[in-house]
């Protein structure tokens, strides 16, 4: 008896080991396709903004910060954005000058203060891509694979 538990410990092991390899491989994949803007966009816009996000990590660290922080309706300031990007001043004193310049975020001034937030369509766009990426993941069949790691996983704490 003790062996068969070994033998079913060491399958479940396995199974599981080749699922979690399985659903590494696909998400590289789609990350791949997500750093070489593989995505495709339908308007002007929407590319200029995938293709400015795309230009450093930095710039992708930039954005999402402001897009989380919108749709939290939170304003960052720039020393915010300087400690949570993890750039110079000067780096994100130019993505601020860019991202206005282009009408993609609201800077607020008060009292010597700057506070930012990106503009609703920016948060628009950013859904949008949340909607092809899920509809990826989903075409990848990473949701079953998921779903089955978590399911054996839960069998193997049953033991």
């Amino acid at each position: 008896m003790k062996m068969d538990t070994k033998i079913e410990r060491c399958c479940l092991e396995n199974l599981t080991s080749d699922l979690t390899k399985s659903w590494a491989k696909k998400n590289l994949e789609i990350e791949i396709d997500i750093i070489m803007g593989q995505r495709k966009t339908h308007s002007d816009l929407e590319r200029k903004i995938k293709e400015w996000t795309l230009g450093t990590v930095e710039k992708r660290k930039f954005y999402l910060h402001l897009v989380h922080a919108t749709m939290n309706n939170r304003q960052l300031s720039v020393q915010e954005l300087v400690n949570l990007v993890v750039v110079s001043k000067t780096s994100i004193e130019g993505f601020v000058k860019e991202c206005e310049q282009a009408n993609w975020i609201e800077v607020c001034r008060k009292k010597g203060k700057r506070k930012i937030t990106v503009k609703p369509i920016v948060v628009e766009l950013y859904v949008k891509y949340c909607d092809w990426l899920a509809d990826t993941y989903y075409t990848a069949e990473l949701s079953y694979l998921t779903s089955s790691m978590k399911y054996l996983k839960s069998l193997d704490n049953g033991n």
